[in-house]
């Protein structure tokens, strides 16, 4: 053999070559990925979605929902060291009582075995450690490890109740061989985060839970062809995600769950297995952070911002999760690159990046240097600060731990419906209809909003003179990023005119994604309201989480009701033309007029109060249509195919605004006057008058329901009467009575009217002619004449006739001469001395 082959091959056997592939951030999509296959003999639960036995491969993956999929392929970066590191110790370590192991440079141990029970370990000062083989031999045992490097090739747990503690994070675990849990009841940083633990298992190394309840929060990850993940013991559950190259990941038994949340997701996202160090003696950063300018590098939070407002924030390098490197860069300067990226989705690698600048950094800085001034002119509701340093290899990315939100500043309102003026009036036009149709609204921010504004109810205006403000139901759609305009469709329930104020359109949930408001990164809960909605930073650099519109809106209108509903409030009543009734013929007139509520509605049903004034268009004279009654609406005549015929004269009706919504309508001073004729003579009845509104339509053409509607006056005794005179004959010696009375017909014959007060008859209206002058004892008539005798010698008669019941009361007239209209008077005869029988009586005359 050549010697430079042997060589060649020394060389080879015992430095082998070894290919690196880059250290950096963690897919962190799945909770479960295995290169290799996954496999689960019973059941297991991911996020509570059952997820069914079986054997998935190659490249198999679970997502948060519990989806299995194939052929995923995942770019799993390298650990870094690549290669575990060696450790030749020969140091030897028992614990039988409490103790804390502290080393904050790098130590070597060959064994660490803790045997004794109820005893707690401390692990501090990030070391790194080297222990060849860590052992846990007794039960209810505390480790409790504090941030740093630990290299354990061996990590093995021989009893049962074995709690590990995160005291202070991250803790990184590199796995050489194995990590093995033999017992049961071990709880693994169960108080702790998913990015407080990690497990990185190097290749061939393996991690195996043998008995019932495991419960395990953190990361195990190995990207080189690891042996396998198992978790054989029943009731177990890992919080967290497992994600390897090569092996498999098992499960055996029953009860198994995985929980892996959004949230979980995002830190898992923010953890690179790149380690920090440089080369020449410079001090590099693990990772980075960004706080507001002047707080706490670790634990201060970035604030929400307005579009266009310049600021700066503080850049931060970190040892450890909880350590500032005060050292960074005191071999070198660094010059990092400062981005703002939109965490809205995805990983602190995959942030879309939209402002960025290069910031020096210098031993003198001390790990903590503020950045140039930013701004923003696009709203993002997720920003999150990203710091590179490629000033050694690897190359160390990292995200600020918080989240904020660049807000727009104002919400312009738009509209191509019903958004006229600024000077409403109660007849413009077009109209709508409250609570029905629907408008359309725009409020626009700025390039990038994408949230849904809310409409402030409470501070609606309407037109002068209005009781009511409507309450908008409806809401915006999302707004559109490119153009920052939220849409939507809407409807008024009132009459009338509304318009928005100042922040009437707002929002106060932009800043969600971020968390600022639970972070009390913004203003939201001030006394004065004003600052909810400021755009300048108070005294302690915070602006309002709130944004609306800063200009009041025009009106929207005219919205009008969707229709009328009426309510008979009253049917009236009549009054009786004579004592007590009336007769037919007479003109009867209201005691009590009859009247009908008209209410304005909505389309959906609600009452629309500001139908009122001047907004309440129905006029009483042209609005309400009223069949005229010619009938009465319950009585037959003679002739059973007729009613009761009559004549209705309407007065002037009124209209009452009741200032709710509602108005009265109120029949005038209308008479009705039943006919005097054949089809009235019948039996007297109590009047009933149907009074049919058939249409009542507004200016603006609101129309009614309900139609048709009837009112019902009554109340008086309707009567056919007649005047009736009796034929006399007497001495012309004595005075001589004649018998006039009214009499009505009560169904079969006509009847004296002794109830009747209201007919008088003037003796200057009667006629008289024959061979009698007649010569009455009294001037006025009611119950009867008498005639003065007219002496001896003066025999004869005289007939009686009148014709004032044409002219003036047609109600008693009578069809005395059988044409069959009743248009006539009664007539009679008085005789004196014409009848005296035998000429030796001197007269008789009956007594009654």
């Amino acid at each position: 053999m050549h010697p430079l082959s042997i060589v060649i091959f020394f060389f080879f056997s015992f430095f082998p070559l070894l290919v690196y592939s880059a250290c950096g951030p963690i897919p962190a999509t799945y909770p479960l990925f295995s290169d290799s296959k996954l496999k689960f003999e019973k059941n297991i639960l991911v996020n509570g979605n059952n997820v069914s036995k079986g054997e998935y491969k190659p490249k198999a993956a679970i997502d948060i929902n519990g989806t299995v999929s194939t052929n995923v392929n995942l770019s799993l970066p390298s650990l870094d060291p690549s290669i575990f590191p060696s450790n030749n110790s020969n140091t030897d370590l028992t614990i039988k009582n409490s103790t804390t192991i502290n080393h904050s440079s790098e130590v070597f141990y060959n064994k660490i075995k803790i045997d004794q029970k109820n005893i707690t370990v401390n692990f501090t000062g990030g070391g790194p450690f080297h222990i060849d083989k860590l052992e846990v031999k007794k039960q209810n045992v505390t480790l409790n490890f504090a941030a740093g490097t630990y290299y354990i090739d061996e990590f093995k747990i021989d009893a049962k109740n074995v709690t590990l503690n995160i005291s202070s994070s991250p803790v990184i675990f590199h796995i050489g061989n194995k990590f093995k849990i033999d017992d049961k009841d071990a709880n693994i940083n169960t108080g702790g985060n998913v990015d407080d633990f990690r497990v990185y298992l190097h290749s061939g190394a393996e991690f195996k839970n043998e008995k019932e309840n495991l419960n395990f929060t953190g990361l195990i990850y190995g990207p080189d062809n690891v042996d396998k993940v198992e978790i054989e013991g029943k009731n177990s559950s890992f919080h967290g995600a497992i994600i390897v190259s090569g092996g498999e990941i098992k499960t055996k038994k029953k009860d198994i769950s995985f929980t892996y949340t959004t949230a979980d997701q995002t830190a898992i996202g923010n953890i690179s297995t790149c380690q920090s160090g440089g080369g020449g003696g410079d001090t590099a950063a693990s990772n980075f952070n960004c706080v507001e300018n002047g707080t706490d590098g670790i634990s201060g939070n970035l604030y929400t911002k307005a579009i266009a407002q310049s600021f700066s924030i503080d850049i931060v390098a970190l040892q450890n999760a909880s350590t500032i490197e005060t050292n960074f860069a005191s071999g070198t300067d660094h010059t990092v690159t400062v981005e703002l990226v939109d965490a809205s989705s995805g990983i602190c690698s995959t942030y879309p990046s939209f402002s960025s600048h290069n910031l020096l950094f210098t031993s003198a800085d001390s790990g903590t240097k503020a950045s140039n001034a930013i701004s923003s002119s696009t709203a993002y509701s997720k920003v999150k600060c990203r710091i590179t340093d490629t000033t050694d290899s690897p190359s160390v990315v990292g995200c600020s731990t918080d989240s904020f939100a660049i807000r727009p500043t104002n919400l312009s309102i738009s509209s191509t419906d019903l958004f006229n003026t600024n000077s409403p009036t109660d007849s413009l036009t077009p109209t709508t209809k409250a609570g029905g149709t629907t408008f359309n609204i725009t409020a626009t921010a700025s390039t990038g909003y994408a949230g849904t504004p809310s409409i402030d109810n409470t501070i609606i205006q309407t037109h002068s003179g209005a009781v009511a403000t409507g309450n908008i139901a409806e809401s915006f759609d999302p707004a559109i990023s490119a153009t920052g305009s939220a849409s939507g469709s809407f409807s008024y329930p009132e009459v009338g005119w509304f318009r928005f104020p100042v922040q009437g359109v707002f929002d106060d949930s932009y800043t969600e994604l971020a968390q600022d408001e639970q972070n009390g990164d913004c203003i939201i809960n001030s006394a004065n309201q004003n600052d909810n909605f400021s755009d300048t930073p108070n005294a302690d650099g915070k602006i309002g989480c709130k944004f609306g519109n800063k200009v009041i809106s025009n009106y929207f209108g005219r919205f009008t009701p969707d229709h009328f509903e009426i309510t008979a409030t009253q049917d009236g009543s009549f009054s009786d033309a004579c004592s007590g009734f009336s007769y037919s013929g007479q003109s009867v007139s209201y005691a009590t007029n009859p009247n009908l509520t008209i209410t304005a509605y909505n389309a959906i049903g609600g009452i629309t109060q500001n139908y009122r004034q001047s907004y309440a268009k129905l006029d009483p004279l042209t609005d309400f249509n009223v069949s005229a009654p010619t009938t009465d609406s319950s009585q037959l005549g003679v002739d059973t195919t007729n009613k009761v015929n009559l004549v209705w004269t309407s007065g002037t009706s009124s209209l009452t605004d009741n200032l709710d919504g509602s108005l009265t309508f109120s029949f005038g001073n209308d008479s009705f006057t039943y006919l005097h004729e054949a089809n009235s003579l019948i039996a007297p009845f109590p009047a009933a008058v149907d009074l049919i509104f058939t249409a009542i339509t507004d200016s603006d053409g609101i129309t009614t329901q309900g139609l048709p509607q009837t009112l019902q006056p009554s109340g008086t005794s309707i009567r056919f009467g007649r005047l009736n005179i009796d034929n006399a004959h007497g001495s012309e010696l004595s005075p001589l009575p004649v018998p006039i009375y009214t009499e009505y017909y009560n169904g079969t014959f006509f009847v004296a009217a002794t109830d009747d007060s209201c007919t008088t008859i003037n003796l200057v209206d009667l006629r008289f002619n024959g061979a009698v002058t007649p010569s009455l004892g009294t001037t006025t008539v009611s119950a009867g004449l008498n005639f003065t005798a007219p002496g001896t010698g003066n025999t004869g008669y005289i007939d009686i006739t009148t014709d004032l019941f044409i002219s003036l009361f047609p109600w008693l007239a009578f069809d005395w001469d059988g044409d069959g209209s009743h248009d006539n008077s009664p007539s009679a005869r008085a005789s004196f001395g014409l009848y005296k029988g035998n000429s030796k009586q001197i007269y008789i005359r009956e007594i009654y």
